[in-house]
């Protein structure tokens, strides 16, 4: 199981993981080139001391030549030591930084688009589902305001909020499109993103980790080889052994069990569920003839106007004869 599965929900921590594994190369880099011109310093400083003239006689003066001799060799061998370290260490991690660096820059942007695109997604739906909310609510007070108009004779006023209502159903239908269209779009997104586009981004992202690690261990094993070819064997030995002791696998497996948040995967059901609506599954009047109870059946409780207009209705019918009184009226 690799980072698209493991880490699905961990674009984030993988793209800072790749940027200081980045930052690492960078200063492993530089540490070689300091070593580098150690032995350079190293060599120069052993050369001029190799220079320096002392007289004696016999076997003495023919010891004392060997020991400058040798310590003039060893000053090249430094130089020589120093320019490997520059080509086989140094050389490689930069190699390195500048073979991923346009890589690791289009994944990020990659990964932060896709991201940004889901959330425009969700906020677009979220948007649709209170337009809808708002277009339910305005058509159900028109028709509480109606019923009421109807209910006190009132033709001016009911005339007037029945050829609104019907603007308040295309609005209603519309608002009902929108927001099937935006939970569609939301749904196609939310698939895209998890099941397709952001599983190659980590994908690609763990290849990249994955050939860090294994250019760090060659330079680590090169230069272990480099100062036991030098004769310093007890150090170098030290230095391959832990280079030759390098498991890529078990790196990375320990990455994502101390950065996996052990989240399931949200599936399409949950992008469905992202800000629904009760007023999604509203289905609106054919037209202006259906009756106002007709329409809001099944949709939302009855208003304290409609309520009212039922008490009223209640009170009338015990009452025989008359019509409604001046205060039922207010």
């Amino acid at each position: 199981m690799g980072f698209e599965d493991e880490l699905w929900d961990g674009f984030d921590t993988v793209l800072k993981q790749s940027v200081d594994g980045k930052v690492f190369v960078d200063k492993l880099a530089a540490w070689y080139q300091k070593r580098a011109a150690l032995e350079r310093e190293y060599a120069k400083k052993l050369r001029k001391l190799s220079e320096v003239k002392e007289a004696d006689m016999g076997s003495l003066q023919r010891c004392w030549e060997a020991v400058t001799a040798q310590t003039q060799r060893t000053a090249q061998l430094h130089l020589e030591n120093a320019e490997k370290v520059s080509q086989s260490c140094e050389a490689q991690l930069a190699e390195f930084v500048k073979a991923t660096a346009a890589q690791r820059s289009s994944l990020m942007s990659n990964g932060k688009t896709l991201l940004k695109e889901l959330k425009v997604a969700g906020h677009k739906k979220q948007t649709a589902s209170e337009s809808l909310s708002q277009a339910k609510k305005k058509l159900d007070d028109n028709e509480a305001e109606l019923e009421r108009a109807t209910f006190n004779n009132n033709v001016k006023q009911a005339d007037k909020l029945g050829k609104h209502k019907q603007s308040l159903q295309k609005s209603l239908e519309k608002a009902q499109g929108s927001f099937q269209d935006a939970s569609q779009r939301y749904v196609d997104t939310h698939v895209r993103v998890w099941d397709v586009e952001m599983p190659k981004v980590l994908q690609l992202f763990e290849i990249m980790e994955r050939s860090r690690i294994k250019a760090v261990q060659n330079v680590f094993r090169g230069f272990g080889s480099l100062l036991v070819a030098f004769s310093f064997d007890a150090v170098g030995g030290v230095i391959v052994q832990a280079a030759d002791s390098v498991q890529d696998d078990a790196d990375i497996q320990e990455f994502i069990q101390t950065k996996r948040t052990g989240a399931v995967k949200p599936g399409v059901d949950d992008a469905n569920r992202l800000y629904s609506n009760p007023a999604s599954s509203f289905t609106p009047a054919p037209g202006p003839a259906a009756s106002p109870s007709a329409d809001a059946a099944g949709s939302k409780p009855k208003s304290r106007s409609t309520s009212l207009f039922r008490r009223k209705k209640s009170v009338q019918k015990g009452t025989s004869g008359s019509g409604p009184t001046s205060h039922d009226s207010a």
